[in-house]
């Protein structure tokens, strides 16, 4: 889940925070009969704000945190309205402090939930350079079996592949011509004519790979030393 998902739930849970501090304080004036919840309500508060601040590295225990205060105060909060009566001016606050605790309980669950799970697109940010692999499959009598499938160049990888084709293709054609006029040794000539030949045909990847070894094995065979009046 993404972060300002995360900070929504927490914002959520300090509102209805919020709003039962408000409400007991109001009630309970100066008389002090409820100093304890609304210093529980003022530390949950607090922590939760807190987490909110840096929501980037929340963590389970944190969450785990908060939930234990709020159930501890969703613990006092029942044992104070047993003390007080139902029909008491603030056994209104203090019962819906124990509704909204258990609201809370479930916006941290959910929260819990979130951080466990990754959207499709963080899933493409953790995996960077990396794509899914596709399969397809088929059946061979009753067995359901992987189909192979061949390798597919991207549009901007087949461009790039062709460029440069084309540049050695034109860089063979200035190399042949100047081996034409040098004193370089005829086998080494008719090696880097055959390859020149090769790649302006477009010819497979590894009959090109072939020739230009071929290339290479004559130049270091005996051509070391020949001067190319072209370089």
């Amino acid at each position: 889940m993404k972060p300002d998902k995360l900070r929504n739930l927490l914002q959520s849970v300090d509102t209805r925070l919020s709003r039962a501090e408000k409400s007991l304080v109001d009630i309970d004036g100066r008389s002090g009969q409820t100093n304890d919840v609304v210093k529980m309500l003022a530390d949950l508060r607090a922590e939760t704000r807190r987490q909110i601040s840096k929501v980037d590295s929340l963590r389970p225990v944190h969450v785990s945190a908060i939930e234990k205060q709020a159930l501890q105060l969703r613990y006092v909060a029942a044992s104070r309205l047993s003390a007080f009566g139902p029909n008491t001016p603030i056994s209104g606050p203090l019962q819906a402090i124990s509704d909204d605790t258990i609201g809370i309980s479930n916006l941290l669950s959910g929260l819990m939930i979130g951080m466990n799970q990754l959207e499709p697109e963080e899933v493409l940010e953790s995996l960077p350079g990396q794509k899914p692999a596709a399969f397809q499959f088929g059946f061979e009598g009753e067995r359901l079996v992987i189909v192979d499938q061949p390798l597919r160049a991207r549009e901007r990888d087949r461009e790039i592949a062709i460029a440069a084709l084309e540049a050695a293709t034109e860089k063979g054609v200035y190399v042949v011509e100047q081996l034409a006029v040098s004193n370089c040794s005829p086998r080494l000539k008719d090696a880097f004519r055959s390859l020149q030949d090769k790649l302006e045909a477009r010819a497979n990847i590894i009959q090109v790979g072939m020739y230009n070894q071929t290339c290479g094995r004559v130049f270091a065979r005996g051509c070391r030393g020949t001067v190319v009046h072209a370089f």
